[in-house]
């Protein structure tokens, strides 16, 4: 839960926000910290929270049944965790796995969506910016398919 107001916060995904729109975030903002073997979130839970990573580390993983759960990518410092507060039907899709303990900026998904929804130009701004870290994964995931699944001859 809260921890208290955050007046600033200083995160690669912000950089560059106008006064106003980092004022509406920092409304719904509040710092906390999650100890090696939490969970931030799980598959299929209600996504109403997103994660700036300031300090720790984040597995992002899976359940393939049988196979158990697979880490699909690590995270740190600098990374956002957790998008599908933004779409329908707001159900995070993976699961979230402290590795090291984490400090992060934690937003409030509902509060967001609403402030987008109300303000076109800053719900346009958020999308940029998430979209350019949604494409970034989607890259690393495809690359890593292609290194599990490519021509080894």
């Amino acid at each position: 839960m809260p921890t208290g107001d955050i007046t600033h916060i200083d995160h690669p995904l912000l950089a560059g926000l106008s006064d106003e729109h980092m004022s509406k975030i920092a409304s719904c903002a509040w710092g906390d910290r999650f100890e090696e073997g939490e969970h931030l979130f799980r598959v299929g839970e209600i996504a109403n929270r997103c994660f700036l990573i300031s300090a720790g580390l984040l597995a992002l993983e899976l359940d393939a049944g049988q196979r158990g759960v697979i880490r699909t990518s690590t995270i740190g410092a600098g990374e956002v965790a957790g998008f599908s507060w933004i779409f329908p039907p707001h159900r995070y899709g993976e699961s979230g796995h402290v590795v090291e303990p984490i400090e992060a900026t934690v937003l409030d998904g509902e509060k967001l969506r609403k402030m987008k929804v109300e303000d076109h130009e800053f719900g346009y701004e958020l999308m940029m910016r998430f979209a350019t870290v949604m494409l970034s994964r989607l890259q690393a995931a495809r690359l890593q398919l292609l290194d599990v699944y490519g021509d080894h001859r």
